[in-house]
């Protein structure tokens, strides 16, 4: 069996604190969060406010010690798709989840069940993806990484990088983790999809490509339409 292979990153830290430049690029996706809330509110009343819990949860973890990196929906916005989610998805190791219940009261939150939270104010679930299991889907997916074991984002590494971010979801294999992969792949131009694709496990690169050229045929189309 071939062993997965993920890049190692670490959340730089001064005077046990993250610097000025990741305290403003944190407080970017909550703000990114809150106006596509406000845009999600204008349609309908009841968008879950995420942006409100996001800072919390990041709380909750701190104080708990827990190692986590947030994955899909919100991931997926920091990596710039703007879309609406209405919960958030954290990666955390094998007894990670577990280590939060003697800090969760205290910070506003609540256990649904052995793999979800709830925050207590709002109702925005928060879903636990543990390291070793695998995604419920349409697809055999290999186990989950710990969240030491990968990348995380360059201006926010509570956040996966972007390599990992489109292999979860691939591996997922759902329709909106499609959608988004496609998304995210028109946002890059061909030498920034290239060191992506290099940093993708190998039996993931033929879709990932295929997925590249339905997003340039995109691009081509929606460039044609507004000239």
């Amino acid at each position: 069996m071939t062993q997965r292979r993920w890049v190692c990153a670490r959340q730089p830290q001064i005077d046990g604190r993250a610097p000025e430049r990741y305290d403003r690029q944190v407080d970017a996706l909550t703000r990114s969060a809150e106006r596509l809330r406000r845009f999600g509110a204008m349609m309908q009343s009841d968008t879950p406010p995420v942006d409100v819990v996001l800072p919390e949860l990041r709380a909750l973890f701190g104080a708990a010690g827990t190692p986590y990196k947030l994955v899909s929906g919100l991931a997926v916005v920091h990596h710039g798709y703007p879309r609406l989610t209405v919960d958030i998805d954290v990666l955390v190791t094998r007894d990670g989840a577990a280590a939060l219940d003697a800090q969760l009261a205290a910070h506003g939150f609540s256990r649904l069940s052995e793999r979800r939270l709830v925050h207590d104010a709002t109702g925005v679930r928060i879903d636990l993806l543990r390291e070793g299991e695998c995604l419920v889907g349409p697809r055999q997916s290999p186990p989950l990484p710990s969240p030491l074991a990968v990348a995380g984002s360059e201006l926010a590494p509570d956040v996966v990088a972007l390599p990992v971010l489109l292999e979860l979801e691939l591996d997922a294999g759902r329709r909106q983790a499609l959608t988004d992969v496609l998304q995210l792949l028109k946002r890059l131009d061909d030498g920034r999809y290239t060191h992506v694709e290099a940093a993708v496990r190998r039996e993931r690169r033929a879709e990932l490509y295929a997925l590249r050229e339905e997003a340039l045929e995109e691009l081509r189309w929606e460039s044609a339409n507004e000239s």
